[in-house]
């Protein structure tokens, strides 16, 4: 079997798609939708876009999502991996040990152009190849990672649809407290195109085990090879609980202590502010929050069939007024005097209280068909922006389902401008 260790490229392709499980494929849609948190770093705000990880905390949940947490269960069943400390031969667990592990545990087939990445002096070890069972060549790779905090949004929390597009995601505790997702979904923002991505997740305690597998030969650049991803749901589950992985997980060096995101929250709000759905007007939010605000301004005419967000800056819903779901997002920023001149250049307008004003209209990059976005993008004269956005489709990648957004710029711009985001300060 052929074996290339290290093969930088592929690695990395490994973990960036651990990291991105549950990111927008193509991340200019944040930039360009202005979904994010805009964490202002002085590069980032010279980008003159709302950039950050809003988004990121409404969608990744597998792989890479972490403050910190995982493995130190009791580890019955089939995820037993704590177990007594390293032994002297596994202190030294080598990338071709990975790629034997690996190997015994897919079903019959070939894998080959493997590559690993051995633990070394980082709390994390890779392991990628193609595998073929006899129905085409499939990309596959085994992320194994040692955190220190804990996990940013609920493990067994899968992604909302608005955002990431997928077939079918679940999420199971499992009874010795561990957890494992199981996601199966689409590689890039054009679904058309057929390449899939599935993927398992599994940690418990201070540990984590990441597969994704791929219907095609390579994450990017290749053509669909088979009609699905070679390992089914059951498959990946025993792939990520596999006692195999016992010892490179023990040889992982600790990682440092992390920072639990955000402040703490209970169950139904770790759920909600990670983009979580709700139906109806009304939000399970505290007083005075984004979405709470959001929700209130916006035209009494429209039903909201979904809303979520994240309470301390970030909201959307997706509403209908009769004339075809129109998704609807805001992104409220302090502190962004700095980069005034940036944004609100050639076209803006200055409001009688100061107010700099920004209006666009424009198709919705990497949305679907006939897709557009308007734009309202204001900021006071202390630095508050508020930008608020809506597009003629019920979610970012979906096809049109009306001529024209739901809320007019003229309505934007009154959401926008409300004295509510004032006086919640």
């Amino acid at each position: 079997m052929p074996f290339e260790e290290p093969f930088e490229d592929r690695i990395g392709h490994a973990l960036r798609a651990t990291g991105d499980a549950f990111e927008p494929a193509d991340r200019s849609t944040l930039v360009d939708g202005g979904l994010a948190r805009g964490r202002r770093t002085v590069a980032r705000r010279r980008s003159a876009a709302v950039t950050g990880g809003v988004l990121a905390l409404a969608v990744v949940g597998v792989g890479g999502a972490y403050g910190g947490g995982l493995l130190g269960g009791t580890g019955t069943g089939d995820t037993s991996l704590a177990v007594p400390a390293l032994t002297a031969s596994e202190a030294g667990v080598s990338g071709a040990e990975l790629a034997r592990i690996l190997t015994g545990l897919l079903p019959d087939g070939k894998l080959s152009e493997v590559s690993a990445r051995a633990a070394g002096t980082m709390p994390s070890a890779v392991v990628s190849g193609v595998f073929d069972d006899g129905k085409g060549p499939a990309a596959i790779s085994v992320v194994l990672t040692h955190v220190g905090g804990k996990p940013a949004i609920p493990q067994t929390q899968c992604p909302d649809q608005v955002f990431v597009p997928y077939e079918s995601c679940s999420g199971t505790e499992l009874p010795d407290g561990s957890s494992l997702r199981i996601f199966q979904g689409f590689e890039g923002p054009d679904l058309k195109d057929g390449v899939k991505r599935w993927q398992a997740t599994w940690r418990n305690g201070r540990f984590l085990v990441d597969a994704t597998e791929y219907n095609a030969p390579a994450q990017k650049g290749a053509q669909v090879s088979r009609p699905e991803p070679p390992l089914d749901a059951k498959q990946l589950r025993g792939l990520v609980t596999s006692a195999e992985w016992s010892g490179p997980l023990r040889a992982l060096p600790t990682a440092p202590p992390g920072k639990e995101t955000g402040r703490p929250s209970t169950p139904s709000e770790s759920s909600e502010a990670a983009g979580g759905k709700g139906t109806g007007g009304s939000a399970a939010t505290a007083s005075g929050s984004v979405r709470e605000i959001f929700l209130s301004l916006l035209p009494k005419k429209a039903k909201v069939l979904e809303q979520g967000g994240q309470a301390d800056d970030y909201a959307y819903a997706v509403v209908d007024d009769g004339k075809g779901a129109s998704f609807v997002q805001i992104n409220v920023q302090p502190d962004m005097l700095d980069v005034a001149d940036e944004l609100y250049g050639e076209g803006a307008t200055t409001l009688p209280d100061g107010t700099l004003l920004k209006t666009t209209k424009q198709p919705s990059e990497k949305g679907g068909k006939d897709a557009v976005m308007w734009t309202a993008d204001t900021m006071r004269p202390d630095g508050l922006r508020v930008v608020v956005s809506a597009l003629n489709a019920g979610a970012f990648r979906a096809d049109a389902t009306r001529k024209a957004p739901a809320l007019s710029i003229a309505q934007l711009t009154r959401l926008a401008t409300s004295e509510k985001w004032v006086t919640r300060r």
